[in-house]
């Protein structure tokens, strides 16, 4: 609703660079590099560095279940327009909100070639604690798939079950449908373990099937 920027602005539409800082009523965000042919969103270039600093993403996206993010994040590519995007994209997000809980220290590391996404990430945060690789399709039909190592979560502390558990063990998800109507996901969990209310169980898999 309400915004103020300083800083610099250098070149033309076709040949960018910019230092600068919008403060705005939905968080702060900083854009720092240089952009090319901006005109056409087919054959523009970007490489950037972008902070932002308590922006509301809920807002941005018009969804509830987000809100404030801090991150730094260097994005390098060409392309804006879906399906033909190019972009390589590497950063830290020190602090998103999701449903009612913030999740700290996220390092990311992926690229989207047209349709295709492909992240590396590894959260550190007190109460989950993951690394392992996501592939998906970010069509307008989106599915994904996820491989990776669940060291920890204590699922009551962010909001995912009514009672304390922690939960660990090696994680192979697929989620052929997503939409706002309907999710489909088999998720796989080998080498698994399973504490809740005084009760430690060694599982060697836990399966759990939706939308079937």
């Amino acid at each position: 609703e309400e915004f103020n920027a300083h800083g610099t602005v250098a070149g033309s539409i076709n040949n960018l660079s910019t230092n600068l800082t919008i403060i705005s009523s939905v968080g702060t965000a900083v854009v720092n590099g240089r952009f090319t042919n901006l005109s056409n969103p087919v054959a523009a270039t970007y490489n950037a560095l972008v902070r932002t600093n308590s922006l509301d993403l809920g807002y941005i996206l018009r969804n509830g279940q987000f809100k404030n993010i801090s991150a730094n994040v260097t994005v390098s590519g060409k392309g804006f327009t879906p399906g033909k995007i190019n972009t390589n994209f590497k950063g830290d997000i020190y602090a998103i909100a999701y449903n009612d809980y913030v999740y700290r220290n996220i390092i990311v590391n992926g690229s989207i070639k047209g349709s295709s996404l492909h992240v590396v990430t590894d959260i550190n945060d007190p109460n989950l604690d993951l690394n392992g690789t996501l592939t998906g399709n970010i069509s307008d039909a989106p599915s994904f798939h996820f491989t990776g190592m669940l060291d920890s979560i204590k699922t009551f502390p962010l909001n995912l079950t009514p009672q304390p558990a922690i939960v660990r063990g090696k994680i192979d998800a697929n989620i052929p449908v997503l939409n706002e109507n309907y999710l489909e996901a088999n998720i796989l969990m080998t080498n698994a373990l399973l504490v809740s209310a005084d009760q430690r169980l060694p599982l060697d898999t836990i399966e759990f099937i939706s939308g079937r």
